[in-house]
């Protein structure tokens, strides 16, 4: 930390120099050993406890930060610090899902923030630098890579509307008992929801109609005679909430409904699943996570 200035009578700004460090580079390791051993001896060291997530997320904010700096802006520097670049927190608030998806969006290799140059190669869920950051990040992320291993992904789309007899509604859970539906349409062009998770897996539930006639409409057929249905599906974060409608999906939906029902409960099931694309979600369909959620 070089100081703390105040923006207003209620938000300070520390101003600091960091440096991010690959395993791979002597040189580099060194250089945090002697600045680590120095702090010590002053008595002016901190240990601040964060997951490997928490870490990312703040390297990338001290980069972003970093390119706001002015390049007149030359603060002094020990031996030891020569390689550090100066940045600067605030305070943060919440930050909107735009905000989160760029600061998640190719975060690097997922311990040092480097350059991601190969993922695991199990579940291609994980970007390294090299083999001594993968070794290094094996014990928290060998649960969710033996989820994944093997898996089966199929793309489904969503959509977070529908148009009802002409009228566009949204997040809504349709029914059409005592509906006069005559219509239904997905193809109204409303977005998505910005991807919030960059190209990390993540959780999602998956929840069936609650009973084979709960979502029939009369006026458009699904090929079974029946007229469409959908299911609901969503992230912990409720950062999305859509429907995945069987006239968008064939062949697909029909699967995913069939998992469910060979869970234990017959209404819902959770899996990893990835935003492929504005309306497409990648959904690992055949793979349980493990721990089972609880949200």
């Amino acid at each position: 930390m070089l100081n703390v200035y105040t923006l207003d009578k209620d938000t300070p700004l520390i101003s600091l120099i960091y440096e991010t460090v690959s395993y791979k580079n002597p040189d580099e390791i060194a250089n945090v050993l002697d600045f680590m051993y120095q702090l010590g001896s002053s008595g002016r060291a901190a240990q601040i406890q964060a997951t490997v997530e928490e870490q990312a997320l703040f390297r990338q904010l001290l980069a972003e930060n970093s390119r706001r700096v002015s390049a007149k802006y030359r603060p002094p520097k020990e031996s030891y610090e020569r390689t550090f670049q100066p940045s600067f927190v605030v305070p943060i608030g919440p930050l909107s899902q735009i905000d989160i998806g760029k600061l998640t969006h190719n975060t690097g290799c997922e311990i040092c923030g480097n350059k991601s140059t190969s993922r695991c190669s199990q579940c291609q869920s994980a970007s390294y630098c090299g083999p001594a950051c993968q070794k290094i990040h094996w014990p928290e992320h060998k649960t969710m890579c033996r989820s994944l291993k093997g898996g089966e992904w199929v793309t489904i789309q969503m959509h977070t509307h529908v148009r009802l007899n002409g009228v566009v509604m949204q997040n809504v859970h349709v029914s059409n008992h005592g509906l006069p539906v005559e219509s239904v349409d997905t193809s109204d062009g409303m977005q998505m929801p910005p991807n919030v998770h960059g190209d990390q897996p993540f959780l999602v539930k998956l929840q069936r109609p609650l009973s084979d006639e709960e979502m029939p409409m009369p006026g458009l057929s699904s090929g079974d005679g029946k007229g469409p249905q959908s299911m609901f599906v969503y992230d912990r974060q409720r950062s999305f909430r859509a429907h995945v409608w069987d006239v968008n999906n064939r062949g697909v939906y029909e699967r995913v409904i069939a998992e469910i029902l060979a869970g234990k409960n017959k209404n819902k099931m959770y899996r990893w699943a990835k935003r492929v694309g504005p309306n497409d979600l990648s959904v690992c369909l055949d793979r349980e996570p493990v721990p089972p959620p609880t949200w």
